[in-house]
């Protein structure tokens, strides 16, 4: 149990959690700087590399040999280093000491943190987005296509409200309410003779777009961009 934030110093709010989960909170860590630096860090894998070393331009040379001077890598058919009257290794010698693997930092796990839907006129959530749906390099973005009817006779306009939620859900009064795209322009006719493609999709860095076209109706379209907080 880690604790971030200044609130998290005072006594009680430690006690408390020892109380309710049987176990002190890990307090290594700075509780005013471990939310910045999980930004940075964060912010680091979004926009770097992983792989490539992050080196400090403005650190100054230490006079120091590197280990590849001291020790310079031998030419084909030599031998590293050694020490006077070594003898060549044998089959079961214990092996010598090596150097640990590299840390590349840590292995940050991105998805999608809530189920994305449209509510529908009869107030149920029609889920799009699935909770847990990765986004990563390889698949930055998650996308739905859909298609909705017109609800009523000569229904011209079309409101689509965007819901997310923690947990399954099939009504939207269980959900929070995130923002509405409005469709205008739909040529008029009976109850369900009028269809709107919707697109759906959220990004890697949690901005959603919402694109609705009017089908059969040219140029009746629009698109909502949103930041989930």
């Amino acid at each position: 149990i880690v604790l971030v934030g200044g609130s998290s110093k005072i006594p009680l709010v430690k006690e408390k959690i020892k109380a309710k989960f049987g176990k002190d909170p890990y307090t290594a860590t700075d509780a005013d700087t471990a939310v910045a630096k999980g930004a940075a860090i964060y912010a680091n894998w979004l926009t770097g590399d992983p792989e490539e070393e992050q080196k400090d331009p403005k650190k100054e040379p230490t006079g120091k040999k590197e280990e590849s001077d001291i020790f310079p890598k031998p030419e084909d058919g030599e031998t590293g280093p050694g020490t006077e009257g070594q003898e060549e290794p044998t089959p079961g010698d214990p092996p010598g000491p090596t150097k640990p693997p590299i840390d590349n930092g840590p292995d940050i796990q991105r998805m999608v943190t809530h189920y994305l839907g449209i509510a529908l006129y009869t107030g149920e959530f029609d889920k799009l987005i699935n909770k847990g749906a990765p986004l990563n390099r390889e698949t930055p973005s998650q996308s739905k296509e859909t298609t909705y009817v017109t609800s009523k006779d000569n229904q011209e306009k079309m409101v689509l409200s965007v819901y997310q939620t923690q947990d399954q859900a099939e009504r939207v009064d269980t959900c929070r309410h995130v923002a509405d795209l409005t469709l205008e322009g739909i040529p008029k006719g009976p109850k369900g003779s009028q269809k709107v493609k919707v697109k759906f999709s959220i990004d890697i860095k949690n901005n959603i777009v919402v694109e609705a076209e009017a089908l059969g109706a040219d140029g009746v379209k629009n698109e909502l961009k949103h930041e989930l907080a």
